[in-house]
């Protein structure tokens, strides 16, 4: 039963991009999308790559800090090797780059996993408040999109009964939750004698110490510089996609703004590197611009396979190099 249901978890996100590509990607004139990458203008493609590469090292800046505080040192080289190779394995495999990562500085810098996996889980809590942040500032400035974008995804409702079955299902577990956590809690001392829950508890005290490891930091106004930084790095690379390519040169950082923090949503589902999505999201966009349906998958489709053959050449480099970093290490080892 439990092999089943792990197939079934591997299997899933991959049935899910299948699906939205089936229905999102149906209407597509592929040569119109052939025609506008071949006229689209190299050097925006470029300076976006490097934007993105540019994000990536803030991101590794961020996590070194939150290592730091955690009392294990790392190099920014390093950190950003795994932060590349990390965006590189979700291509493939949802939410597993995050976990690679982890396991990379595991083995290149000896941090324990379960903390660097609770100070990645704490890095993406920030990205949550950034992401916050920017869609606050993109209704300011866009309301028009963000308005119709919302009556489109909220014109189907769910009735009210199965809401109600669904609430209550959730008290109950959380209900349930709160009774076994307060057990835990008043047999504490007892429970770490035995062997196979000490090892569980050491790992959880390893993920939350992980966890909270950004409120030990102590430049936290330069933490937070990197984290706003990352996300007008993913504006700009957004927005000079945008220039590239002929359809959406002459749209403005306005819609490009927009563009980025709806199509960071897209971006944030579990599915492989967004794929549909993404697609989804910046369509709708683009349609309130009047671009019609078939043009705005296009442009979408445009914007996301460049950002994600930059992720793979990046990806791939980072792991050619991580691989002879390791060999380097195990040949210091054995002289």
């Amino acid at each position: 039963m439990q092999n089943f249901i792990a197939i079934i978890k591997k299997i899933l996100p991959f049935f899910i991009v299948l699906i939205l590509i089936f229905f999102l990607w149906k209407n597509i004139d592929f040569e119109s999308l052939i025609l506008q990458f071949k006229k689209a203008n190299p050097i925006y493609i470029v300076l976006s790559m490097l934007v993105m590469a540019f994000s990536h090292i803030l991101r590794a800046l961020r996590m070194n800090m939150l290592l730091d505080a955690l009392g294990h040192k790392t190099s920014t080289y390093t950190t950003s090797l795994t932060v590349f190779i990390g965006y590189l394995v979700n291509l493939i495999v949802p939410r597993m780059g995050e976990i690679t990562r982890c396991t990379v500085l595991q083995k290149t810098n000896k941090i324990p996993l379960e903390t660097s996996i609770g100070a990645v889980f704490s890095e993406r809590l920030i990205d949550v408040l950034c992401l916050f942040v920017f869609l606050l500032f993109g209704l300011f400035i866009a309301q028009d999109v963000v308005l119709q974008f919302l009556e489109t995804i909220l014109k189907s409702k769910a009735n009210q009964s199965s809401s109600s079955g669904i609430y209550f299902i959730f008290a109950i577990l959380l209900a349930t939750l709160l009774c076994v956590s307060f057990w835990i809690y008043k047999n504490l001392d007892k429970l770490l004698k035995i062997g196979l829950f000490n090892k569980i508890y050491q790992i959880i005290l390893g993920f939350w110490n992980g966890l909270v490891g950004v409120f030990k930091i102590k430049n936290k106004g330069l933490f937070m510089v990197y984290s706003i930084s990352t996300w007008i790095c993913y504006f700009i690379l957004t927005w000079l996609l945008m220039l590239a390519f002929e359809p959406t040169s002459n749209m403005g950082w306005k819609v490009a703004f927009i563009t980025n923090a709806l199509g960071a949503v897209g971006m944030a589902a579990p599915v492989q590197g967004g794929i549909g999505a993404y697609h989804f999201m910046v369509q709708q966009v683009l349609g309130v611009y009047g671009i019609e349906f078939g043009l705005g998958l296009v442009c979408a489709t445009l914007l996301h396979s460049t950002q994600m053959f930059a992720t793979i050449i990046f990806g791939t480099l980072s792991s050619i190099l991580v691989y002879f970093e390791l060999n380097k290490q195990k040949n210091e080892i054995n002289t």
